[in-house]
């Protein structure tokens, strides 16, 4: 099961600033609850590997990525994802809009339904057919994109003096 969406926010800081911070990844633990360890296996300055620990309602994924910053993207794959997908791979965007910047975050799943409905049950999500639990799949992954990145946020704004993260785009 393909799923494509995005989630977004605008953070009250400038672009080179929020890419820095989406980059640096050794500060994402501290800031993102659910991010419990990032080890960083390679860092050239464009192109990143790196194993990250996540804490999905109490259920401890690791993963590895690769990561690929150009201009104002950072595109990542996955190459061997969470158990509840075949295949994830995306990116975050970073564009200029008023003095601020809004990031826009898309991710590409190929979800595993066998994997996925064991996960969810140990979990206690509710789904019905394949395509409730390809929504809540999504859900969670949806959830955790946007932690991290209203985590983010809420840190650049703190250092530059301003209020909470705003909400942007979403689902498609």
């Amino acid at each position: 099961m393909r799923s494509t969406f995005e989630a977004g926010v605008v953070v009250a800081a400038p672009p080179t600033r929020v890419i820095d911070a989406y980059w640096k990844l050794e500060r994402w633990p501290e800031v993102a609850p659910h991010v419990t360890a990032v080890d960083l296996l390679y860092d050239d300055g464009d192109a990143q590997v790196l194993v990250m620990t996540v804490n999905t309602r109490g259920r401890i994924d690791r993963f590895k990525s690769v990561r690929v910053r150009e201009g104002n993207t950072i595109r990542y794959l996955q190459p061997h994802p969470p158990p509840i997908l075949r295949h994830h791979h995306g990116s975050w965007t970073f564009l200029e809009e008023n003095g601020a910047t809004r990031v826009v975050s898309r991710h590409v799943l190929d979800i595993e339904p066998e994997n996925a409905a064991r996960v969810l049950r140990e979990l206690d999500v509710p789904f019905e057919d394949e395509p409730s639990l390809a929504a809540a799949v999504e859900q969670i992954i949806r959830n955790n994109s946007l932690q991290t990145m209203r985590a983010l946020a809420r840190r650049l704004e703190e250092e530059v003096g301003h209020d909470e993260p705003h909400l942007a785009a979403a689902a498609h």
